[in-house]
Formats: C-alpha cells, sequence, structure tokens
C-alpha cells in the first residue's frame, strides 16, 4: 500500500514574513486605534463645547429680549442671522403655552420627537445621523432646555449644532487609516521577504557547505564563524561528522581486516586443493586434503559468526539493551563447570570467586566471560582466577593468568580487531576477534575493558559494568 508523499511545510522566510508583517500591522492598527479614539473624543468634546457656546448666546437672547417687542417678525429678525444657512447652529421656539414661536430653517429636516426631553441642564444632549428628505445624511447634535424669561415666563427651546464636518473629519482618518493598513501590509510583506532572505543568507551558506562535504571528506569540519544562533547546529552538524568518520575509518578497516583474514585460509585453501587435483591421489590423501580443508572451513565459520556478532552489537549500540539484577554466583558456578575439565587436562587450576547482584545482560556477559577465560586458559602456565567484585554501584570481573603477560608496548591494541602482536599470545585456530568482542559486550553495557599485566607476572584483563541506575534516572 503506497503512502502519500508528506507535504513541503511553509518555508521558513514565508512563516517569518507573515508574522513580522501581522506583528506590524497589529502595532499600526492598535495606534491607529488608539489615536481614532483620542480624536473623536476630542471632537466630541470639541462639538459639545459649540453646542454649549450656541445655547448660551441663545439663552442671553431670548432672556434678555424685552416683552414689548415680542412678535413672530421680531424673531425672525433677531434669531435669523444667529441661525443662518452657513451657520452651524438651528433651533425651534416655543412659547410657554407650546406655540411655535420660530424654526430656523435647517432644523425643518430634524423631527421634534429626535430632540431628548427639555431640562433646565443644557449637558443633556444628544448625537443623532439625521437623513433630511433629499439630502444626504447629516449629523447633528441635540438639545433641549428650558429658558426662564425677565417676565417669568417658560420657554422651550430646540438647539441642533451641525457636527457634520466633525463626522466627515473623523471618516477621512479612518479611510486613511484602513488604507494606510493596507499599503503597510504590501510594504511590510516586501520588506519583510528581503530581510528574511537577508537574515537566511547563512543557513542557505551553511547548507551549502555541508553539501559540499562527501565521502571522501569526511575529515572536513564546518567552520565555527557563523551568528551565535547557528552555532549549536553547527556543532551538532560537526559533531555529526566526528561520528560519521569514525563510523566510515571503522568501516574500512573492518573490511580490510577482514579481507586479510580471509586471504589466508582462502589461500591456503585454493593451494591444498590445486595440488591434490594436480595428479591422482588415493583414498587416504584426499581425505587428508578434505580434513585439512576442514579445519580451514571452520576457522571461516568461527570469523564470520565472530563478525557477525560484533556488528550486530555495533548497529544496536543506540538501542535499549535487555538487561536484568540477578545473583552472579550460579553463572560463575556454569563456567566453572564448562572449564574444569579443558583446565584439568592442561594442569591448570581455576579459582572463580566473587558473589552478590549484577545487573547485566546475562548471555552477552556469559560470553564475554567465557572469552577471557579461555584467552587465559591458553596462556596460562599454572593458574587462571575470575574474581567479581562491587566498586560502588559498579560490578568489576577480573580473569588474570600466570603467563607470560604483555609486553608494554602493546597493552593498548589488545582489544583491536585481528590485532597480531607478540606471537607468544597468538592462539592457533583463532580469529583475533575474541578481545573485540569483550570490549562490544562491555561497551554495549556503557561499560569498559581494559588489561594490564599482573604484579606477580601474567595479564590482568577486567571489565567495568555499571549498575541498576536509581529509579529515577530510569528511561
Amino acid at each position: 500500500m503506497s503512502s502519500k508523499p508528506a507535504r513541503p511545510h511553509a518555508s521558513l522566510a514565508v512563516r517569518l514574513t507573515i508574522i513580522f508583517t501581522l506583528a506590524a500591522v497589529l502595532v499600526i492598527l492598535l495606534g491607529g486605534g488608539a489615536l481614532y479614539l483620542f480624536l473623536r473624543a476630542g471632537l466630541a468634546n470639541q462639538a459639545i463645547s459649540g453646542l454649549d457656546d450656541g445655547l448660551h448666546l441663545l439663552r442671553a437672547r431670548i432672556h434678555d429680549q424685552p416683552v414689548a417687542q415680542e412678535s413672530r417678525a421680531h424673531w425672525q429678525r433677531a434669531l435669523t442671522e444667529f441661525t443662518r444657512p452657513d451657520s452651524l447652529y438651528a433651533c425651534r421656539l416655543y412659547d410657554e403655552d407650546g406655540q411655535l414661536v420660530f424654526e430656523s430653517p435647517r432644523i425643518a429636516a430634524l423631527p421634534a420627537s429626535d430632540f431628548p426631553a427639555p431640562a433646565r441642564d443644557p449637558a443633556l444632549r444628544a448625537l443623532h445621523p439625521v437623513k433630511a428628505p433629499g439630502h444626504v445624511e447629516q449629523h447633528w447634535l441635540l438639545s433641549s432646555v428650558y429658558i426662564d424669561r425677565l417676565d417669568g415666563a417658560r420657554w422651550r427651546v430646540d438647539f441642533a449644532y451641525d457636527n457634520e464636518y466633525r463626522h466627515e473629519l473623523l471618516e477621512g482618518y479612518l479611510h486613511a487609516m484602513l488604507l494606510g493598513v493596507v499599503l503597510a501590509v504590501i510594504l511590510f510583506a516586501l520588506i519583510g521577504q528581503m530581510a528574511m532572505r537577508y537574515v537566511l543568507m547563512p543557513i542557505h551558506s551553511l547548507s551549502r557547505q555541508v553539501g559540499d562535504i562527501d565521502a571522501g571528506q569526511l575529515d572536513r569540519r564546518i567552520s565555527p564563524a557563523w551568528p551565535r544562533e547557528l552555532l549549536p547546529i553547527v556543532s551538532a552538524m560537526n559533531s555529526l561528522l566526528d561520528r560519521l568518520q569514525i563510523s566510515f575509518a571503522r568501516q574500512a578497516q573492518f573490511s580490510a581486516d577482514l579481507a586479510h583474514e580471509l586471504r589466508s585460509p582462502l589461500h591456503a585453501l585454493v593451494s591444498v586443493t590445486e595440488v591434490t587435483l594436480n595428479r591422482p591421489r588415493n583414498e587416504q590423501e584426499y581425505r587428508a586434503t578434505l580434513e585439512a580443508n576442514l579445519d580451514e572451513f571452520r576457522h571461516l565459520q568461527r570469523l564470520s559468526d565472530d563478525m557477525l556478532f560484533i556488528a550486530r552489537t555495533e548497529q544496536a549500540e543506540h538501542q535499549p539493551l535487555d538487561r536484568v539484577a540477578f545473583d552472579i554466583r550460579p553463572l560463575l558456578d556454569g563456567l566453572y563447570d564448562l572449564f574444569d575439565a579443558l583446565a584439568e587436562s592442561k594442569q591448570i587450576g581455576l579459582q572463580f570467586s566473587g558473589a552478590g547482584t549484577v545487573y547485566a545482560n546475562r548471555d552477552l556477559l556469559r560470553r564475554a566471560l567465557i572469552n577471557l577465560v579461555s584467552n587465559a586458559l591458553q596462556y596460562a602456565h599454572s593458574r587462571v582466577s575470575l574474581s567479581v567484585v562491587q566498586d560502588g554501584a559498579d560490578s568489576v570481573f577480573t580473569v588474570e593468568d600466570d603467563g607470560d603477560g604483555v609486553a608494554a608496548a602493546q597493552l593498548p591494541f589488545m582489544f583491536a580487531r585481528f590485532y597480531r602482536g607478540d606471537e607468544s599470545r597468538s592462539r592457533p585456530g583463532g580469529t583475533g576477534l575474541g578481545l573485540s568482542i569483550v570490549k562490544a559486550i562491555a561497551e554495549r553495557h556503557g561499560g569498559t575493558a581494559g588489561v594490564e599485566n599482573g604484579k606477580r607476572g601474567g595479564a590482568r584483563f577486567h571489565i567495568r559494568l555499571p549498575g541498576k541506575p536509581a529509579p529515577d534516572l530510569q528511561t
């Protein structure tokens, strides 16, 4: 069943540009909105002040007007200039009987029902958008008050203040702000795209530098001359190159060692077979040839098994190892029974000591100890000892023989694959991988393997395995 290819994610440049643009637009909207509210409040205060001023003037004219001069024509003359068509004011004047005394031309478009209830306090106001018949919508600030005259009568005034130009100013500002936001989106998107390209240039340069490194240039490293934010990536890439170089070198060495080890038995097989086939042989000669070839085949089989074990151990290096805590004594007793007959045939004494709980993979630990003991039996003169001690939480296994020991110059290479140093410690029929397996098993447990010469002669091999971690540290 085929799976759909993963959709590519949006580029970092696009993401950062969008975030940069949205942030800039948000700042503009917040700043512009705050300024709009401030401007609207200021214009509203100005309109209220204008309304109050107009009411004050109108109150003075009505309050101070002589009663003898009152007539509709008189009020027309007295208030016409105050409410002329180009004035910001319009009003209706009612006497104490509710009769209309005066009405300015512009107030005809404002029904009496739009005005608030009359009050002595001129602070009672209402802001109404009004659409006069045949006219566009207009905005007025409306108020209705009582005015006490000198004769004791109380007249009512419906007063309107033209707020249209302030409303238009606010609308113009709002439209300009919205247009500015649109232009800002375009401008910030372009600037953000160019800025992101500039900011991401080191990443592109870094990717090209990494892309230039191939399998034949694993010794190259990325220079640390990068912006601070990229230094963790550069460090991780250099660490990756270190691991790759070690891995490639290990594989190259593995191939070379394997080819070298395979060449000798294969050459022997070919040579013996060619000599045998060079002329007719009797049954005994053919049998001797087959037996000699069988030894070489067994050597190749052991070699392939050991190499396969090491390869699997290295491949599983970063995978969890199945470890349990168990009593070491039964394992030591089993190993003693395994080697007792061989040691007795060589007249070598075995001494296995130690007890306690070990945290390890039982099978891998058994194989490592078998390799160490068999190696010690090969070179011992009369004694081989295996001891287990607890060093804090760690378990230390030591295998010591009383042989001739190891030359000091060869000690660092004893766990190398196929290492051939002192011929006295080269085991006939061996693969040269036994100690390499021991080292791989120890490292697989997170431990170490080492060797030194004993104080009384012979070689002392040891492996250290870490103990069981505390419950809060286990993963």
